[in-house]
């Protein structure tokens, strides 16, 4: 299994190839620079990893034997399904099932924060809950 900085580089190559030709909600911006706005938010390499990976299962054609088959460990192929929301769960209990996981809050958490200036406030409300109920679990300021 990868590690390190191979893990890192790794799944940065592949949230690259993932989200090619994928653009921010403004239309001019490409995808990937959320996922590694995100990761830069971390220096721990599994935390780093996560924060790459985080949308590739939810919103590309990646699929959890692609992570295998490129040796993503176990435990970030895991925390990556858990951000993943599934098609038929309501957004309180995905955010629910987030917060069981201490990894997958911290990068949730900081995914939520690099979206929300750009979220229409209908969407913003439901993020200031989900930041609500995660920050809850760590112990983290609701202004930082």
């Amino acid at each position: 299994m990868l590690q390190g900085k191979e893990l890192i580089l790794k799944s940065l190559i592949i949230a690259t190839e993932a989200h090619k030709g994928q653009f921010r909600r403004d239309g001019q911006t490409h995808y990937i620079q959320h996922p590694i706005a995100v990761a830069m938010n971390f220096d721990n390499p599994i935390l780093k990893s996560i924060a790459y990976l985080h949308d590739v299962l939810e919103d590309t054609d990646i699929e959890i034997k692609d992570l295998v088959e490129q040796k993503i460990p176990a435990v970030v192929i895991n925390i990556v399904g858990v951000l993943t929301k599934r098609d038929d769960e309501k957004y309180l209990d995905y955010i629910l099932r987030v917060k069981q996981s201490p990894f997958a809050t911290l990068v949730k958490i900081k995914d939520i924060k690099h979206n929300y200036p750009t979220t229409h406030k209908s969407k913003q409300e439901r993020y200031d809950m989900a930041l609500y109920i995660l920050r809850e679990r760590n112990n983290e300021p609701i202004n930082s």
